[in-house]
């Protein structure tokens, strides 16, 4: 359980930080 609960925890971050990443880039990118 807990190797799956690493595993949650870490696509949780990459979806957070590709989801940042997309939100900075829209917010860069001029209208």
């Amino acid at each position: 359980v807990a190797s799956l609960n690493v595993s949650v925890a870490t696509g949780v971050v990459l979806f957070e930080a590709i989801r940042q990443r997309q939100l900075s880039a829209a917010a860069i990118k001029p209208g």
